[in-house]
């Protein structure tokens, strides 16, 4: 299974339970196999948390919606925006496009945009009577 749908084990279990809970159980493969479609059009991420997660979701959601990429959850923007690295494979212009617009997704190590914060801590504590 894991070589077909492209996922790891433990998400078939979870998937079928969640399915169940929404009353499509019946749904399961057509979830399955929309799965590793999700993949190839998202850059092929590997199948490790949170990003097979993130497939899986948006897999289910196009399934759910009957619409492929109708809603499109914030964690599939972010990986789609770089937000999570750079992905191995590549995403198409036309599957970008759709996920987020016209945005440009970032090209450098995401930590390198996060702004320096301890030096600001550290001042703050002293102002507060903290040594350290």
């Amino acid at each position: 299974a894991v070589r077909r749908y492209q996922i790891p084990g433990g998400m078939l279990s979870n998937t079928q339970n969640q399915l169940n809970e929404m009353g499509m159980g019946d749904r399961f493969f057509d979830v399955m196999d929309e799965m590793p479609r999700v993949r190839e059009d998202l850059g092929y991420p590997p199948l490790v948390t949170p990003t097979s997660q993130i497939v899986g979701t948006m897999a289910m959601m196009n399934v759910m919606m009957g619409d492929r990429y109708k809603m499109v959850p914030n964690e599939v923007k972010d990986l789609v925006r770089g937000k999570y690295g750079q992905l191995p494979g590549t995403i198409s212009d036309e599957i970008r496009q759709t996920i987020i617009g016209d945005e440009q997704p970032i090209t450098c190590r995401p930590a390198d945009l996060i702004e320096p914060e301890l030096e600001g801590y550290r001042q703050d504590l002293a102002s507060k009577g903290y040594n350290g």
